[in-house]
């Protein structure tokens, strides 16, 4: 610590140490420090209640062991579908999130949910249907996507990295 940051911290702390006695010593500092006080813990409360700070560590950890609790119970939900609808080495592929040639298209959806966006183009004898997953924005604001998955007639048929 250089000699400019002691001198300016001896000054901070000379000026605590006559608040502290100007607050001891006057009924009405007391007096007003003690409803800022109050305010400041009305305004912390609210504002704790809305969302907008912290709680305190035990509800923080209460909110992040409930937050693990749901997406386990989701997870798990998840696990009994996958192994209600589908057999063998498909579950057990579905269960470990692989994409593989001639899955259907409800398979997809069952493993990387819902797409981002779609693109569909319509032939006579087929219908091409381009599933994005992991949707990102650009510095220009434009969409950017992590997966691409090809289907033809509602089977895939291929993925890649975009």
């Amino acid at each position: 610590m250089g000699f400019i940051e002691k001198f300016f911290e001896g000054i901070k702390k000379n000026q605590r140490a006559r608040n502290e006695r100007a607050l001891k010593y006057d009924p009405t500092l007391k007096k007003l420090n003690k409803n800022l006080e109050d305010s400041y813990e009305k305004l912390f409360a609210a504002a704790r209640e809305r969302g907008h700070l912290p709680g305190t560590p035990e509800e923080e950890e209460a909110k992040r062991k409930a937050a693990e609790a749901k997406k386990a119970e989701k997870e798990d939900k998840w696990r009994k579908h996958i192994n209600k609808e589908y057999e063998g080495e498909i579950a057990e592929k579905l269960l470990k999130k692989e994409l593989f040639i001639d899955m259907t298209k409800q398979m997809l959806v069952d493993v990387l949910g819902e797409p981002d966006d779609k693109k569909e183009t319509v032939f006579k004898n087929k219908v091409k249907l381009k599933y994005l997953y992991g949707k990102t924005s650009t510095s220009r604001g434009t969409a950017k996507y992590k997966t691409q998955v090809n289907l033809e007639n509602d089977l895939v048929v291929g993925w890649k990295d975009v």
